[in-house]
């Protein structure tokens, strides 16, 4: 097995699996892959509902209930907020990244971005809300 072997049994397994998972309502990630000499292992296999949230998404709605409960500032995931010429929104949270487990995202490219805490309340910040 080598590399360019693993990339070709990723596609063929999400040009299989797509289709049928999609039909049936569920979505999946293969994660990402170790191979060596004969079998390759796609760590983090997961399929869920499609429209599921991420786990990042839902790390953030339980770090939300956490603040508000201890009535600190929770995260509006709703908010988009304008930087130059991109919107960004708030699609994530990483509990064990100590200096940046905030993660958003670019509206129009999809690019996602790390945040840490001060620059997250700055940006998304709101006061006394879930």
């Amino acid at each position: 097995m080598n590399s360019q072997n693993a990339i070709r049994l990723r596609e063929l397994l999400e040009q299989e699996l797509t289709p049928i998972l999609k039909e049936a309502g569920y979505a999946f990630d293969l994660g990402n892959a170790t191979f060596d000499s004969d079998r390759v292992h796609f760590k983090g296999f997961k399929i869920s509902d499609i429209g599921a949230k991420s786990e990042a998404l839902k790390h953030l709605d339980d770090y939300n209930k956490f603040r508000f409960y201890n009535d600190e500032p929770t995260f509006c995931v709703q908010r988009v907020v304008k930087i130059g010429n991109s919107s960004y929104r708030l699609v994530g949270y990483k509990p064990k990244a100590r200096k940046k487990p905030f993660i958003m995202q670019d509206i129009k490219t999809q690019a996602e971005f790390i945040l840490d805490s001060v620059r997250a309340e700055k940006l998304f910040g709101i006061k006394g809300q879930t």
